[in-house]
């Protein structure tokens, strides 16, 4: 995703843009705002009040934001002018979230960062959204062999649905 945000900056003729990542304490949200940190980008980092991730970044220079993706007002201050938006927050199977809270924040919190983006930020050039690092991983009982061991990625460092699990 560090590539989306570099390519478009880029592409603008803009050395740097303002990036909200939702999720942005979490496993891949904190490594992508890092990069992107370390870029010259502005990060907006959102997630759960009491997220820790969160606090490392601010250490970092990124802008944090509390709040619940179910919330709409709660993405207003975190999206207002934003350049691009890198939609990482989710509610994820590996946490034992209850199947209608997944579907709510997957599905209706997605919706909410669209129509905040929508309304809000009006220069936006990009929404990325990605699923969560849980997909390229065995779930058990599905029958599914191989594993992607801790910093296995690509020939250029990426983990996407190209990654062997073998």
């Amino acid at each position: 995703m560090r590539y989306v945000c570099t390519t478009l900056a880029a592409a603008e003729g803009e050395p740097t843009l303002k990036v909200l990542v939702t999720g942005a304490g979490g496993r891949i949200g904190s490594h992508l705002s890092r990069t992107l940190l370390a870029e010259g980008h502005t990060v907006q980092g959102f997630g759960l009040p009491g997220d820790p991730g969160l606090a490392r970044l601010a250490e970092l220079g990124a802008s944090v934001f509390y709040g619940d993706l179910l919330a709409p007002a709660d993405l207003v201050p975190a999206i207002a002018g934003v350049d691009a938006v890198c939609h990482l927050g989710a509610a994820l199977t590996t946490h034992d979230v209850p199947d209608h809270k997944f579907v709510d924040v997957n599905f209706r919190g997605t919706f909410n960062v669209l129509d905040a983006a929508r309304q809000h930020a009006p220069r936006i050039r990009r929404f990325v959204y990605t699923s969560s690092d849980a997909v390229y991983f065995p779930a058990p009982g599905s029958g599914r062999t191989g594993t992607a061991p801790p910093g296995d990625a690509g020939a250029d460092g990426t983990i996407d649905e190209s990654t062997p699990l073998e």
